[in-house]
């Protein structure tokens, strides 16, 4: 017993020093499907990561693959790092990527400073630089578009050569192909395809723009091709407003509202503003004013008519009158020649 006790311990420890040898890749050498290069700071795990075992003409330095063909195809590009099945699997020269998730970044050919995170996020990619994409499928179609931020599942969809893009949440921009739009929340400008330089921030905000450009939408769905035009709140729904920073605060009042020529800022004043600088709150009191006035016009032409109908009764019974005293008069004469 005690002989076959010492032969498994023997046994054990052969198999842990086995173990620790296959782990601790001898620099520059491949072990299976694992490579650790001290030329080259290359480190690749897993099958076909880094093109191993039999990779290509690897230049590329301070590279790491993890992952089924992670950074497969790799040549010269550098500081790169890939984790999970086929990351960066098409990526040549492009440098300091990184991508996290099944087939993230899988198309990337040359495209450098690129962050994936999510399966299938910024898959499409292949010569995109600077882009963001976190989240199942994030900016999946994109192809050569830079500068993107897609932060959500779905969010950035569609977008495939559009740059400067940001979308916060889930299916932000997501039929999005344009380029300087901000989306912040669920849904936000879901349906904007070609619109430009948009702003949509709150759950569903511009998501009824299509083709506009220069909205800012915050929590309202918006119009479908409107440009050039802010909405804030949805009607129903806000019933009041207080803003914050009106000239001198609370202690002023007033009826029109005005903007100080000098500063910008906002204000309200007991007296009309000049013609310059008159805002479009001051257009419907105007309006008031002179629906009030015509009302006024009105009755007084009534009035005036009243009046001349009158005037003209009093004519008629004046001719009436005199017609009356004509005939006494002469009665008395006829009297008075008798």
């Amino acid at each position: 017993m005690k002989t076959l006790f010492q032969s498994l311990l023997l046994a054990l420890g052969a198999l842990a020093l086995a173990g620790t040898a296959y782990a601790q890749v001898p620099a520059g050498t491949w072990a299976g499907n694992d490579i650790s290069d001290s030329t080259t700071a290359n480190t690749g795990m897993g099958t076909g990561a880094l093109g191993g075992p039999s990779p290509p003409n690897l230049t590329g330095d301070f590279n790491t693959a993890s992952g089924y063909n992670a950074l497969f195809s790799n040549t010269t590009g550098k500081l790169n790092t890939a984790a999970g099945a086929t990351a960066l699997h098409s990526n040549t020269s492009g440098s300091y990527n990184a991508a996290c998730g099944n087939e993230a970044l899988g198309s990337n050919q040359t495209g450098s400073q690129n962050t994936a995170s999510g399966a299938f996020a910024l898959e499409s990619n292949t010569t995109g630089s600077n882009n963001t994409a976190s989240g199942y499928i994030a900016l999946d179609s994109n192809t050569t578009g830079s500068d993107n931020t897609a932060s959500g599942y779905y969010a950035l969809l569609s977008n495939k050569n559009g740059s400067q893009n940001s979308a916060y949440g889930e299916n932000a921009l997501y039929t999005a192909t344009a380029s300087f739009n901000t989306a912040v929340g669920y849904d936000s400008l879901y349906k904007n395809k070609t619109g430009r330089y948009n702003v949509a921030l709150g759950w569903k905000a511009g998501f009824a723009l299509t083709t506009g450009d220069n909205n800012i939408d915050i929590d309202n769905q918006g119009e479908a091709s409107e440009s050039d035009t802010i909405r804030i709140g949805t009607e129903g729904i806000q019933t009041a407003t207080y803003i914050a920073g009106i000239v001198n605060g609370t202690s002023v009042t007033g009826p029109y509202v005005v903007i100080n020529s000098t500063t910008g800022q906002l204000g309200v004043s007991t007296t009309p503003p000049p013609a310059g600088v008159k805002t479009a709150s001051y257009v419907p009191k105007l309006l008031r004013e002179m629906r009030q006035q015509a009302a006024e016009i009105r009755d007084l032409k009534q009035q005036q008519l009243q009046t001349l109908e009158q005037v003209a009764e009093l004519k008629a019974l004046n001719q009436a009158t005199m017609t009356a005293l004509q005939k006494l008069q002469a009665k008395d004469q006829l009297v008075a020649q008798r």
